[in-house]
């Protein structure tokens, strides 16, 4: 391995580890109780070291659900078949997941935000916080997205949105593969409600 793969490789454990190390704070005291210090001195790194990697306590909840929900918008980005759209969110999902660390941070991320209301309100207020939203829906939409690809977008996303919901309220057995089959079914379903109409 380089130098560079080696770098970037300690950089994610080390992010890792900082948000092992906070998630467990946050079940055992609460997230609103957890100060960062406690989090860098949980995690073994200075306060200064934990700031660089997430500027805010939410991001060490939400930092990588973000970036699961980029991964997914970019996969919905310009869609203008649901059903193609359907699969490459499928697909991007069961890549995902397929990371234990990742599925084992969306995991405990969205059971503490069923459980902690104070985590649940600070994610209700951060963008783009607990799942998907749709292409174009931010208020500083570029208007390039059409009337088509917007329906399709919000389709796909208000399918996938109540698979994580169902898969959040499910306790504590919940595992990530829960997740995958909850989206398919949801799919199957919304399939089913749009062909009685």
């Amino acid at each position: 391995m380089d130098a560079s793969g080696l770098r970037e490789r300690r950089r994610r454990d080390t992010e890792t580890e900082i948000e092992r190390s906070a998630l467990a704070l946050f079940a055992g005291r609460g997230f609103e109780k957890v100060t960062m210090d406690e989090v860098a001195a949980a995690a073994g790194v200075s306060t200064r070291t934990l700031f660089r990697y997430f500027p805010a306590k939410i991001d060490l909840a939400l930092g990588r659900i973000r970036r699961i929900d980029d991964a997914l918008r970019s996969a919905i980005d310009g869609a203008t078949s649901l059903s193609a759209l359907e699969e490459r969110i499928d697909t991007e999902l069961t890549r995902v997941l397929a990371d234990p660390a990742t599925a084992e941070h969306l995991t405990r991320v969205h059971h503490l935000i069923r459980d902690d209301a104070p985590l649940r309100a600070a994610a209700d207020l951060a963008p783009r916080a607990a799942a998907p939203s749709a292409p174009g829906s931010d208020a500083n939409t570029d208007g390039a997205t059409s009337l088509k690809q917007r329906v399709i977008a919000e389709l796909a996303t208000a399918t996938l949105r109540a698979a994580f919901l169902s898969w959040v309220e499910s306790g504590p057995g919940a595992t990530p593969a829960t997740l995958l089959s909850g989206y398919r079914a949801a799919r199957e379903l919304r399939r089913s409600i749009l062909d009685e109409e």
